[in-house]
C-alpha cells in the first residue's frame, strides 16, 4: 500500500511538471533553431551604416578624408561601424583632437589614447559621418557658418554650433559631464563680456589718433 501511494506520488512530480513546460520548451527550441531572426537582427543593425559608408564615398567625402589622412603622413585602419581611422595626423590644422570627413575620422593622436582622454569621443565621431551623409559637400560650408555663429555668439566654436551640440558637446570634450546649463550661459556672458570690453579697447585707441 505505501509503496503504490508512493508510486502515484512521484508520477505526478515527474510527470505534471513536464506537461506544463512543454509549450515553452518548444518555444525555446524553435526559437534556436530558427537561423533567420539573428540574421535578420545583423542585417537590420548594420544596413544603416552600409548605406552611409556608400553615400559617404559617393558624395566624395570618405574618399577626402582618405586624402586628406595621407598628405598628413597619417596611418589609415578599420574601425567599428564602418568607420575608419587616421592616426599620427602631423598637420596642426585644424586645431582638435580629432576631425572627421566622411567615415574617416583623422587625430595626431592614437584613437585609444584619444579615448582615454575623451571616453565618448567615438560616439561624437560618429556622428559627424552621419552629418556627412545627410548633407554631402555642403557639409563643410555649413559648418564653418554655424562655427562662426557660435564664435560671435558665445566665443566658443562649439557651445552654439548645431552640429557640435547634436553630436554632443560633452562626448566631444568641450563640455565637463558636470557643467551645468547655469555655468555653461555664465561662460558665454563672461566671453562677451570680455569680448566687449576689448573691442571697447580697440574703438578707444583708434579714436585717441
Amino acid at each position: 500500500m505505501f509503496s503504490t501511494r508512493w508510486g502515484r506520488v512521484q508520477t505526478t512530480r515527474l510527470v505534471q511538471p513536464r506537461l506544463l513546460r512543454a509549450p515553452q520548451c518548444r518555444i525555446r527550441a524553435q526559437t534556436r533553431c530558427s537561423p533567420s531572426a539573428p540574421r535578420l537582427w545583423k542585417v537590420s543593425r548594420l544596413l544603416p551604416l552600409k548605406i552611409r559608408a556608400a553615400v559617404n564615398v559617393l558624395n566624395l567625402s570618405t574618399p577626402s578624408g582618405i586624402l586628406i589622412a595621407r598628405l598628413g603622413n597619417a596611418k589609415l585602419r578599420r574601425g567599428p561601424r564602418g568607420l575608419v581611422f587616421a592616426e599620427g595626423y602631423r598637420f596642426r590644422f585644424p586645431i582638435a583632437g580629432a576631425f572627421t570627413v566622411g567615415n574617416v575620422i583623422i587625430t595626431a593622436r592614437t584613437m585609444r589614447a584619444l579615448a582615454d582622454r575623451t571616453p565618448g569621443v567615438l560616439k561624437h565621431e560618429d556622428a559627424h559621418a552621419w552629418q556627412w551623409c545627410a548633407l554631402g559637400p555642403l557639409f563643410l560650408p555649413s559648418y564653418v557658418l554655424a562655427m562662426g555663429w557660435s564664435v560671435v555668439r558665445t566665443g566658443s566654436i562649439a557651445l552654439a554650433n548645431p552640429f557640435e551640440m547634436h553630436a554632443g558637446l560633452v562626448s566631444g570634450g568641450y563640455v565637463r559631464p558636470d557643467e551645468s546649463d547655469e555655468s555653461l550661459r555664465a561662460r558665454s556672458a563672461r566671453s562677451n563680456a570680455e569680448r566687449n570690453d576689448f573691442q571697447n579697447d580697440v574703438d578707444e585707441a583708434a579714436s585717441a589718433f
